[in-house]
């Protein structure tokens, strides 16, 4: 990933690169599944209060394929050192 000066820096290199992964159509040919199995993705990145070396990751992710017939989106939260 390399380094980065702000929060906001990491935030647009996080989120360029999970876009590689993301095909925002409807239904997408299968061979474009396999490339890009996203429907859509967002990354978000926050200080962490009182924690002055850390960043709060929220991932958000909603995979092309459905869950007993209906869309569903994925979230994780995690933290990462500002080094």
């Amino acid at each position: 990933m390399g380094s980065w000066k702000e929060r906001t820096d990491l935030e647009l290199e996080l989120n360029k690169w999970i876009r590689q992964y993301v095909a925002d159509q409807e239904n997408p040919a299968a061979e474009v599944r396999g490339r890009r199995p996203l429907r859509a993705a967002q990354i978000s990145v926050s200080d962490v209060e009182g924690e002055p070396g850390w960043y709060r990751v929220s991932l958000n992710v909603r995979p092309h394929f459905k869950y007993m017939g209906a869309d569903f989106t994925l979230s994780l939260v995690g933290k990462l050192d500002k080094e």
